[in-house]
């Protein structure tokens, strides 16, 4: 009772109309999805007030030894119409080596323009840690196996990070070999 999740434990276990929650709940919650982590573990808005300290601090922390430099590395963010879809998309993604992770955030709710139509649609958002070189293979396999006629693929690019993570993202997918020059 009183917590944003109900009896939820983590996000992926519950849907919920994010502009309901107070303002201090819902930078909470977007951090937490922002920063990839999917599980509240502390549920009421004040263990949550305390939560986001701690990530802060630990936030902090990480900074302190993640690359300073831009890195190849690329989150891409995907649309889905149903967990059946997220499902296959994120198994087969990670079982390619395209994607290191694939989180699914439930309870989107989009409104976009679809052949001169006004469209809203509950969706769920796949985000995907991949490298650069491999965001166009990435890519022709959602548009291959995506149920949508003209599925949302985009990118951006991760600036810092933890260098474990980093590195566990590079060991993680299949990174192509480059050409030795000796040929």
């Amino acid at each position: 009772e009183g917590s944003p999740l109900g009896r939820a434990s983590t996000l992926m276990d519950f849907e919920f109309d994010i502009k309901k929650k107070s303002l201090t709940t819902q930078i909470v919650i977007i951090g937490l999805i922002v920063a990839g982590s999917l599980y509240l573990c502390y549920p009421t808005e004040d263990s949550m007030r305390s939560y986001s300290r701690t990530w802060l601090r630990s936030g902090r922390r990480a900074i302190a030894t993640a690359s300073k430099s831009p890195t190849p590395f690329r989150v891409a963010w995907i649309t889905v119409p149903d967990r059946t879809a997220a499902q296959k998309l994120s198994e087969g993604l990670v079982v390619e080596n395209l994607a290191a992770c694939v989180n699914t955030i439930p309870g989107l709710s989009s409104t976009y323009r679809w052949k001169d139509k006004i469209e809203t649609d509950q969706e769920l958002l796949l985000m995907v840690k991949t490298h650069e070189s491999l965001v166009e293979q990435l890519i022709e396999y959602v548009e291959k196996h995506h149920p949508y006629e003209s599925p949302e693929v985009i990118t951006t690019s991760i600036e810092e990070g933890r260098k474990d993570y980093l590195d566990w993202i590079s060991e993680n997918v299949k990174i192509p070999t480059k050409p030795s020059s000796s040929q």
